[in-house]
């Protein structure tokens, strides 16, 4: 028994006629439109053209009427019959009555325009649901694709400044000058390992110098607002306990409260020779030396 390939209307359980007019459903719509628009197009010139005209006549109807105007304010002015100038006048009036009516024409077949272009905008609204709903029913409507979400990347790690070098350092003296503000130290205060503060501060600065630059070749970054923050100096010092500035001298006495002292706040304008007591530490040592 020869084979035979089924026809192709054979295979499809949806008959020719079905088919068909789901096929034609697009076409449908679009005949529709067109059949729609063509009228409107032809209709929507003829109304500006008409517009256009009306719009001509008032503008020259409107010259009269201003002719017509300065004609009525100069014959008031003369001799002429009281008769012209109310004849001028009349003139003037149906002028403007005129330019009026063409106006309010311009405004009919505009709005008139406007209605008819409305309601083929909602009919082609209404027929491209219906054919989107039908493409739909069809399995001809398109999937959407879930959009492409780029990951956001995690923020930078925030690097914590790290304490400076000159804290890290022990204070071989209590008598070391606030590394803040630059105060003036007496070259006569000698710390208990022997050495000038003098020397003492060149030693450190030498230790933070090679710190510093060590970091620097680690690594090749901008130095922050906060690290730059964390440098500077907020201990309180003096009487005043304010922070290191200006000219300051130091107490001698190993119990002082303060340590340090702003020439202006214990009355000094130039540096002391000598020991130098504050004098809190002055008072309380003259008290003692009563007790003995």
């Amino acid at each position: 028994m020869a084979y035979r390939a089924p026809d192709r209307r054979e295979r499809s359980h949806e008959p020719q006629s079905s088919q068909f007019a789901r096929a034609s459903q697009p076409v449908s719509y679009l005949d529709d439109f067109l059949d729609k628009i063509d009228p409107l197009q032809n209709s929507t010139k003829a109304t500006f053209a008409e517009i256009k005209s009306l719009d001509d006549r008032a503008q020259s109807t409107l010259a009269l009427a201003q002719t017509a105007a300065e004609e009525t304010v100069s014959r008031s002015n003369s001799s002429a019959p009281i008769a012209s100038v109310r004849r001028q006048y009349q003139e003037f009036i149906n002028h403007q009555a005129n330019v009026k009516e063409f106006s309010d024409k311009k405004v009919t077949l505009a709005t008139d325009a406007l209605h008819s272009l409305d309601a083929v905008l909602e009919d082609l609204d209404r027929k491209l649901i219906d054919f989107e709903a039908q493409l739909k029913r069809d399995g001809r409507w398109p999937q959407p694709t879930a959009p492409t979400t780029v990951p956001t990347p995690p923020p930078p790690p925030t690097r914590q400044p790290e304490p400076p070098a000159t804290r890290q350092l022990e204070k071989s003296s209590r008598r070391e000058p606030p590394p803040q503000g630059s105060p003036k130290s007496r070259a006569s205060t000698v710390p208990p390992g022997g050495k000038p503060v003098v020397s003492v501060l060149h030693a450190q600065q030498d230790v933070v110098m090679k710190d510093v630059k060590t970091e620097e070749k680690k690594e090749a970054a901008p130095a922050t607002d906060a690290a730059v923050d964390s440098n500077l100096d907020n201990t309180l010092y003096c009487v005043c306990r304010n922070v290191s500035s200006g000219h300051m001298v130091a107490c001698e006495d190993k119990n002082c409260p303060y340590e340090w002292f702003h020439f202006e706040c214990v009355g000094l304008t130039d540096e002391p020779v000598g020991k130098w007591y504050c004098p809190t530490c002055t008072k309380r040592r003259k008290g003692a030396r009563r007790k003995h």
